[in-house]
């Protein structure tokens, strides 16, 4: 008999916590040791697995591996992440991401911040009931951008695409966390957005190395004018890029009415719906 309380057999043999010896020659034993620890095999002829406090008893090797493949279809995993969302000044938008994501995925690791944003201003009043009468809770305070949060996060997901830019132009050095969130859960552009990232760190390293060289050689004006005319094909390209990209704004609704406020949280909630099921590995 078996124990399904210890996974052990009564004459005292262990059961394996990793999927081995049922025919899985082809796949990783490693992926699914992780994927599935709830599973225990004993070693003897037929497999007795225990699964979810369900036993299902003399399983040959050849039908446990597409029972357990078949398995694997519907195992849901939790992938942790630390998600930074990112908008204007960290009132409407991002806070309301923050909040959705918290209620859906209670688990995940979240925070909002504004690249404009003032500390500790409450949010939006129209934003707060927009989500009461979702039945989700937002009591969060501004905080602006900064490099620690920046640190801090695993993926950084802005409202627009010009948060981005702003975001590749000011912190550089994390650019390879920064989605918008629209692209992130749709995966559209992600080249073009990859070319795009390229040429704002040539463009910054070229503009960088220009005022090096000249800072000295002319006054600020002069300066000016001629690293305008240094970076104009450069600028031309980078504008180029941005022509072929899709819309992936979450509208503003700063200043609108409450309908207005209710459109955006719509957006928001069919898109962090998205991004709740990204958070899993299905």
């Amino acid at each position: 008999m078996i124990d399904e309380t210890t996974g052990s057999s009564g004459d005292g043999e262990s059961f394996l916590c990793i999927i081995l010896r049922v025919g899985l020659k082809d796949t990783s034993t490693d992926f699914f040791a992780a994927c599935f620890s709830e599973f225990f095999l004993t070693t003897q002829l037929f497999y007795d697995i225990v699964w979810v406090g369900i036993k299902i008893r003399y399983i040959p090797p050849s039908l446990a591996r597409s029972f357990l493949v078949s398995i694997h279809k519907g195992y849901r995993r939790f992938i942790p992440m630390k998600i930074l969302f990112v908008c204007t000044g960290n009132t409407c938008r991002s806070p309301m991401a923050e909040a959705l994501l918290k209620h859906k995925v209670p688990e995940a690791e979240v925070q909002s911040a504004g690249i404009f944003a003032v500390s500790h201003q409450r949010p939006n009043d129209h934003a707060v009931e927009a989500l009461n009468q979702q039945g989700v809770p937002l009591d969060t305070k501004s905080q602006p951008v900064t490099k620690s949060l920046l640190h801090w996060a695993d993926l950084v997901l802005t409202m627009t695409t010009q948060h981005k830019q702003s975001l590749i132009l000011d912190f550089p050095d994390f650019q390879e966390k920064y989605f918008t969130l629209k692209e992130y859960v749709s995966h559209a552009d992600r080249q073009i957005w990859n070319d795009l990232k390229q040429q704002y760190a040539d463009y910054e390293e070229k503009r960088s190395q220009y005022i090096q060289r000249n800072q000295h050689k002319m006054d600020q004006h002069t300066l000016h004018q001629q690293l305008n005319q240094h970076l104009q094909s450069d600028w031309e390209k980078i504008q180029e890029l941005k022509a072929g990209l899709i819309n992936y704004d979450i509208s503003d609704p700063f200043g609108g009415s409450m309908e207005i406020y209710k459109t955006t949280l719509e957006e928001l909630i069919k898109h962090v719906n998205e991004l709740a099921k990204k958070l899993y590995d299905t």
